[in-house]
């Protein structure tokens, strides 16, 4: 949290909007509680948008479908994961040009319906925003390079045989090579920030250990 994820990709979206001219929508899935968070700094910082929250409870989803997401009459929708789920049918009838998740490590399970039913969606690009670090799990991160890059990235079994640590447990060198060949796949599709590199007066962090 912190990192300046959500500005950044209004930031794109804008220059695509305001400067490439494309004037194709764009679709947002984010988790429920940060719903809010999104429509604000939308409103301060790009206000010539026309946001749409997608509200996927029946009462709402229809009235917004037909009302406000008309082709030409609206900019960026902005939903849950559950609703891409509910709305399905409707979100694939859209093309849309990008398409963000927030948490995105939410897609690490290749195997899930919302990792399943979002590589459905219609789209010209895809940007994935997570601040969680990924863990030592080489099949959820070709989850997610597939997400990004499904014509690159087609074999999730070839993709761990390339990288299968365990056969050099006892062989260190060998094991940093992979490591380097690994993260010279990912740089161009990886953009990694860290706290310091925002905030250089932020001080170290101190632990305390308190026993009671």
């Amino acid at each position: 949290m912190g990192m300046g994820k959500t500005i950044q990709a209004i930031s794109i979206l804008a220059y695509m909007h305001e400067t490439i001219k494309i004037k194709q929508p764009h679709l947002i899935i984010a988790p429920k509680s940060t719903i809010s968070n999104w429509m604000r700094e939308f409103k301060v910082w790009a206000p010539f948008f026309r946001v749409v929250n997608l509200i996927p409870t029946a009462e709402f989803r229809d009235d917004i479908l037909r009302e406000k997401m008309q082709p030409g009459m609206f900019d960026v929708c902005v939903t849950t994961y559950e609703a891409v789920t509910i709305c399905k049918s409707a979100l694939m009838k859209r093309n849309f040009h990008y398409v963000i998740f927030d948490e995105a490590h939410k897609l690490k399970n290749s195997d899930s319906i919302i990792a399943q039913t979002s590589r459905e969606i219609p789209s010209h690009s895809r940007l994935l925003l997570t601040g969680t670090p990924l863990q030592n799990d080489v099949g959820e991160l070709w989850s997610l390079l597939n997400m990004l890059m499904p014509a690159m990235f087609t074999s999730k079994d070839e993709f761990k045989e390339w990288f299968d640590f365990s056969r050099y447990e006892a062989d260190n060198e060998a094991k940093m090579q992979m490591v380097k060949k690994l993260h010279t796949i990912l740089k161009p599709f990886m953009l990694r920030r860290t706290k310091k590199d925002l905030a250089t007066k932020l001080p170290d962090k101190i632990e305390i250990n308190i026993s009671v």
